[in-house]
């Protein structure tokens, strides 16, 4: 089931947290139609917006999360968790604002962040600690610069059973991000822009101005970098390890 499947059962976890049967009535309706065992769900908006007024990358999970647990019943979940290291992600989630139409300067954007309150273990506890930390995977979203098919290959083997052998051959490339010069232009663009427009323009970067053919942007000064890595760097690389 894709992102814009279950989207409207979910809703930034908002719709699940009022009414996580419904989404289970849907998924089960959804599943009497399959001939096989395993069904893949994804959505990367499920616990929430990131950031926001209170500290943390997603400051509503542990309201959100055990929602999920009841959308799930009469099922046997396996979470897959891809996480990105927080210098990534930062400047990743920034993009996408532009994308939607934002327009403030990465450091307007970092100014409403606590950089001392990034971390993803409270994420991930929450999960184990709702569904049993042997029916939670950590995955590294590093693995995307191998190719989707790699990532792609990893993320099935870790929700179904080793039996099932994945084999791939995917290579539409979707919502590519923007260059350093489409975010130029975005930024100048998006304050002009009306209610229903932001998606035309956001399609013509896409096309025209991707970092699939010119340079991505360089946002987050390299002291930055090296003071997130210095603070983060240990937590992240033992939890796509597994520890």
């Amino acid at each position: 089931m894709t992102r814009s499947d279950v989207s409207p059962y979910i809703s930034w976890g908002q719709k699940v947290v009022k009414d996580a049967e419904k989404f289970n009535a849907y998924i089960k309706t959804r599943t009497d139609t399959f001939d096989g065992s395993y069904v893949l769900l994804s959505n990367e908006n499920a616990i929430g917006r990131p950031f926001g007024t209170s500290p943390g990358l997603y400051p509503g999970h542990d309201k959100i999360i055990p929602h999920f647990v009841r959308a799930f019943d009469g099922f046997e979940p396996r979470i897959v968790y891809s996480i990105r290291p927080q210098w990534e992600y930062i400047e990743s989630y920034y993009l996408q604002l532009v994308h939607q139409g934002y327009f403030n300067t990465f450091y307007q954007f970092l100014d409403e962040i606590d950089l001392d309150a990034l971390q993803w273990n409270p994420i991930i506890d929450k999960f184990r600690a709702e569904f049993g930390r042997e029916n939670v995977v950590v995955m590294d979203f590093g693995k995307i610069r191998q190719g989707q098919d790699v990532f792609l290959k990893e993320f099935i083997e870790r929700a179904l059973s080793p039996e099932i052998v994945p084999d791939l051959d995917y290579d539409v490339v979707h919502n590519a991000s923007i260059s350093d010069r489409g975010l130029e232009m975005a930024l100048r663009v998006n304050p002009l822009l009306k209610k229903g427009e932001t998606g035309v323009v956001r399609r013509f970067l896409q096309e025209h101005f991707s970092n699939l053919t010119e340079p991505r942007p360089n946002l987050l000064a390299e002291h930055m970098k090296v003071e997130l890595k210095a603070r983060y760097a240990d937590e992240y690389a033992a939890l796509v390890s597994g520890e």
